[in-house]
């Protein structure tokens, strides 16, 4: 919410505070909560890396867990790229990842 809102210092404390209380054993929730990250990287400017951030979560994360909600977080995060990012190979490295 306070990423969307672009309200990034909240959404960080935020997103830390999960992290912290979700167990390593619950991939999948931390895994959507740094997607999260990886959109208010983009947002903050630092695009390359945002998208890098989610590329790798996806691939780390195993197959299994990958879920519509995950899906739906991850284009989240590709449609944080400002338009004329869009043509970097890892903009569509990510999309790649999400399509059905």
């Amino acid at each position: 919410m306070y990423t969307h809102a672009g309200n990034y210092r909240r959404a960080e404390q935020a997103q830390d505070r999960a992290l912290k209380l979700y167990p390593a054993s619950q991939t999948r929730l931390r895994t959507q909560v740094q997607l999260h990250q990886a959109a208010a990287l983009i947002r903050n400017g630092h695009v390359p890396d945002g998208l890098r951030l989610a590329a790798d979560l996806m691939d780390g994360l195993p197959a299994d867990q990958h879920n519509e909600i995950v899906r739906s977080v991850a284009r989240q995060v590709a449609a944080a790229v400002p338009e004329p990012e869009r043509s970097r190979p890892l903009y569509d490295d990510l999309l790649s990842r999400v399509r059905l």
